[in-house]
């Protein structure tokens, strides 16, 4: 039975928030309206080209077509030729510019599309990448040569330490040492409102002081046995 709560109308039909959920496995509606079962879909072909005893009977060729190619002044060669000239300011090449023309992009092909002429022995993509030595890595190789690194760049610090030694150094003695030393300072402590600074606790689960220290003592005594960094856990068997 369907049980709701309500008049069911059927413009409830038309809003997806007020449909049922769907079984698993199954679409959810969208409350679309379709059309009846006379609809034919997709787009009429008005195109009558003789179907496939036309395409057989002849080719279809197309020819190409020419566009001409639009010829533009070329200004850096007229600005070459008037310094040969002996024009070098602005109102000589302006003058120079309307009394002369250069064409560019002739019956050649332009310079964006100038072709290459590459070696014939050329040849194309990224180099292969080496084959990875599985006998070096089976026999540690890689780790041996670090290894002796180490040890080479080790020896070579301690006689650099050796030759600083050697040459002289100024060694520190006690009052240098103090003269130096900072004692260490506290860092200052956390901002709280005021307050709260002098606030008591507001809970004691212990009758007395008494009570607290005694079990503060037993808690040591057992934190050997029980497991946890501060000895708070559960107790450990051997």
């Amino acid at each position: 039975m369907d049980w709701r709560v309500g008049t069911v109308r059927e413009s409830m039909a038309t809003n997806m928030l007020l449909q049922k959920r769907t079984d698993a496995g199954k679409v959810r509606t969208r409350c679309y309206s379709l059309p009846g079962a006379e609809f034919v879909y997709g787009i009429r072909n008005t195109v009558r080209d003789g179907g496939v005893p036309e395409a057989i009977g002849h080719w279809d060729s197309i020819e190409s077509k020419v566009f001409p190619r639009k010829m533009v002044r070329d200004f850096v060669a007229l600005n070459e030729e008037a310094i040969s000239a002996g024009l070098v300011k602005p109102i000589e090449h302006h003058y120079y510019r309307k009394t002369h023309d250069k064409k560019r992009f002739t019956d050649k092909d332009p310079p964006r599309f100038r072709t290459f002429h590459l070696p014939p022995d050329m040849t194309f993509g990224m180099p292969v990448r080496p084959s990875t030595p599985i006998y070096d890595i089976i026999e540690h190789k890689f780790q041996d040569v670090w290894l002796q690194e180490q040890r080479l760049t080790d020896k070579a610090r301690r006689a650099a330490q050796k030759e600083k030694l050697r040459l002289g150094k100024v060694y520190e003695t006690r009052s240098s040492l103090l003269r130096k030393y900072e004692p260490p300072t506290e860092p200052p402590p956390l901002w709280h409102l005021p307050r709260f600074e002098k606030v008591c606790a507001h809970l004691d689960t212990f009758p007395t002081d008494s009570d607290r220290q005694r079990a503060f003592s037993a808690r040591k005594v057992e934190a050997v046995a029980r497991s946890g960094q501060r000895g708070l856990g559960i107790y450990t068997t051997g």
